[in-house]
């Protein structure tokens, strides 16, 4: 684990190791508010170099008023949010540590129905992706604005946009949309250009240094699944080596996914190729991590919210 204890330089933090505590679906909220206990929670993690939150919504715009996802999903789209996330971050803020908000859109959720489907029956019937109408980006662009100010306001150390479990950079550009649908939606922005544009508005926000870009290495996204989705990174990681963001987070492989892990494992080493900035890899093993890290290959692991490992990573950087 000696590999893990480099001070390495994130943004503009200098972080004494290189463990990130990755994205955790705890599905406990109330009223799109963290559970109480939600502080020790996080804070536990707090000798890790980074805590990226849970996925947090920056609308509720798809959402039905009689639907019960505030029970399971947290926000961070009004005020009344904001004092929940400030009593969190205070708390990991107490132990030394480090966390940024990773923000999303609720424009997807179905696809977040098919990592738990607990949250189908949450959703209204007539939430699917088919018959709910495809929202503008510009419309996004702007909640996403609002999400990265209340998160600023929350104190959070960072953002990170979450490019997976959204309309935005799927629906908006995936592959596999017909040309004339997305002509007759008003779409015509590809993934990376909109990743693009999120980063400059957020980055007027928050700064560069302070901002990351989780992308999934999984192609299947509900209705919108990408059809060759190692070009659509490509191009992504391409456009985004002439940004100043603080890294890319290299999100995991989903279970029954097409992609392989050894295909991933290839486009960690294209993308190091040409893409020089900060590179978090997301790992479920450790020994694969310690590989990574011992051969320059990622700056940063990334362990999700599997307890048992989070855990013994936690321990042995303590000794």
């Amino acid at each position: 684990m000696e590999e893990f204890v480099v001070p390495t330089q994130l943004g503009r933090y200098h972080l004494l190791n290189r463990l990130v505590i990755g994205t955790r679906c705890r599905l406990k909220a109330e009223n799109y508010c963290p559970c109480l206990g939600a502080e020790d929670d996080y804070a536990q993690f707090a000798p890790s170099a980074l805590i990226i939150s849970e996925p947090i919504l920056v609308d509720a715009s798809n959402i039905s008023t009689r639907s019960n996802m505030g029970d399971f999903v947290v926000g961070l789209f009004d005020h009344s949010h904001i004092e929940a996330w400030r009593k969190i971050n205070r708390a990991v803020h107490k132990k030394g540590g480090k966390i940024f908000a990773q923000l999303w859109h609720s424009a997807n959720l179905p696809c977040l129905c098919a990592i738990h489907p607990e949250l189908e029956k949450q959703l209204p019937h007539n939430s699917s992706q088919q018959s709910r109408p495809l929202l503008r980006h510009q419309d996004a662009i702007d909640q996403f604005r609002r999400g990265a100010q209340l998160a600023l306001a929350a104190d959070f150390d960072g953002i990170e946009i979450h490019g997976a479990l959204s309309l935005l950079s799927r629906q908006l550009g995936s592959s596999q949309l017909s040309a004339d649908y997305m002509k007759a939606e008003g779409i015509n922005i590809d993934d990376a250009a909109l990743l693009l544009e999120l980063a400059d508005v957020l980055s007027a926000i928050w700064d560069g240094d302070r901002l990351g870009i989780f992308l999934s290495c999984s192609p299947e996204f509900s209705g919108a699944d990408d059809i060759d989705p190692e070009a659509t990174l490509y191009s992504i990681v391409d456009s985004l080596r002439y940004t100043d963001i603080a890294y890319i987070h290299m999100g995991e492989v989903k279970q029954n996914s097409t992609v392989m892990e050894d295909t991933k494992s290839s486009m960690l080493d294209t993308f190091r190729s040409i893409y020089r900035g900060v590179i978090v890899f997301n790992s479920e093993q450790l020994g694969e991590a310690v590989e990574v890290l011992k051969k320059d290959r990622a700056d940063f692991i990334s362990l999700s919210d599997t307890r048992a490992k989070v855990t013994n990573a936690i321990e042995c950087l303590l000794r």
